[in-house]
């Protein structure tokens, strides 16, 4: 192989690999990521009124957001609430009722060190996520602040005996006075962890990345070809 024809060819593999590293990581298996569907609740909402999370979609809420009086309120929908499958919240080792915030990367799962599954099996009412002023609530003390922030859940989806883990994103308004649970991700494999960050695999768009590198790849390699042939085809001598 001539030496032009090799660096051509180097040249278009490292677009390639570019392309390749720019492409979305590949997901772990058996997750689903639902977002779009936020479930939210204003501290100026009439008391009693209430917003079922329902994780899996299946039509029975797994937690609930409420506003029992003024505050609002996290709840497992199998405290007092109807038969639902909540299954309790991550919460710090010293302080079990409550709500611990999650760093990107944690692994939720049936093993969770430092921390514990607190709240019990959801046999609990009430965790004070917002007071009518916009404050974060007392049971959310632990690493949480204004804005997005990590939780991780577990729920009993019906299907098999284990438990189901995943991660969602609580979100603070502290100047509307609004909770939100804006999207989450969870696995469909009984008692497997799941990381928080990761998601569920989106294969379309990744597809149509790889192929708009492809297109690029060739756009480049047949820009150096053009360039070479015209080195090619260029005279080695100036005419006397």
């Amino acid at each position: 192989m001539s030496q032009k024809k090799y660096t051509k060819r180097i040249a278009a593999t490292a677009g390639s690999l570019a392309c390749i590293a720019a492409a979305p990581a590949t997901s772990e298996a058996g997750l689903v990521t639902v977002t779009g569907s936020p479930v939210s609740l204003a501290a100026s909402a009439a008391p009693g009124t209430s917003v079922t999370w329902d994780i899996d979609g299946v039509g029975i809420g797994e937690f609930r957001l409420h506003k029992p009086y003024v505050n609002i309120s996290l709840a497992s929908n199998t405290a007092g609430y109807g038969q639902g499958n909540g299954r309790g919240l991550l919460g710090p080792t010293f302080f079990t009722n409550n709500v611990q915030a999650l760093q990107a990367s944690f692994n939720v799962g049936p093993s969770v060190a430092p921390y514990v599954w607190g709240i019990g099996n959801g046999f609990y009412a009430n965790r004070n996520a917002m007071s009518a002023g916009g404050g974060i609530g007392y049971d959310f003390f632990y690493g949480f602040a204004p804005g997005d922030n990590f939780v991780g859940f577990r729920f009993d989806d019906g299907v098999g005996g284990g438990l189901n883990y995943g991660w969602a994103v609580f979100n603070f308004d502290t100047v509307n006075a609004i909770v939100s649970i804006t999207e989450w991700t969870y696995q469909t494999l009984d008692d497997t962890a799941v990381h928080v960050g990761s998601t569920a695999a989106v294969p379309e768009p990744s597809s149509l990345a790889l192929l708009a590198c492809g297109a690029v790849g060739l756009m480049a390699y047949r820009r150096r070809r053009s360039a070479a042939k015209v080195i090619d085809e260029a005279p080695t001598e100036l005419p006397a």
